[in-house]
């Protein structure tokens, strides 16, 4: 990233438009769920089990489920891939790999670390008191790990940061 790159700029423009999919997503998504009278508050399990039976109703529903899916799977490898290199320039910081075997290192470990998440929905159904793993995952890391992490890093950044270096835009 050059030294002209406007990061605040670019980041504003990627948050916006983060903001408006979402939006658009919902604006599609929930009159199905409403319209078929399924249960829209069901979080993680909406994607997979309530949405798929809500296209199963609609005509031409293999394609608009075709398609959702698609766009589903492509907004989830991009931000996998972005998450991963946060992992590998780290690896490669701490160490003296290559960014090839930082990158191999990284992916077998976050295959191995989401096993467990991965078995939520499966035959195998692991639970932890009661819950799909992926569900008290998603709860306890979404509902109350990050609001605990934010306030502590604006606490921290707050305390520490030279009043003098910070500028907005």
């Amino acid at each position: 990233m050059g030294e002209e790159m406007d990061v605040p700029g670019a980041a504003t423009i990627i948050a916006v438009a983060d903001a408006i999919v979402a939006v658009l997503a919902g604006i599609v998504i929930f009159p199905i769920v409403f319209t078929f009278d399924l249960e829209p508050s069901l979080g993680t399990e909406l994607a997979f089990s309530t949405l798929p039976a809500a296209f199963s109703l609609l005509p031409r529903g293999r394609i608009v489920a075709g398609a959702f899916f698609g766009l589903l799977f492509a907004a989830a490898i991009t931000s996998a891939v972005s998450m991963m290199e946060v992992g590998v320039s780290t690896v490669r910081g701490a160490t003296q790999f290559l960014r090839r075997q930082a990158t191999i290192l990284v992916s077998v470990s976050v295959f191995l670390l989401r096993m467990p998440s991965l078995l939520s929905y499966t035959p195998f159904q692991l639970y932890v008191w009661g819950t799909p793993f992926l569900d008290l995952l998603d709860n306890s890391v979404g509902t109350l790990g990050l609001p605990v992490m934010e306030l502590i890093i604006s606490i921290t950044f707050g305390y520490y940061a030279r009043h003098e270096k910070i500028r907005l835009w």
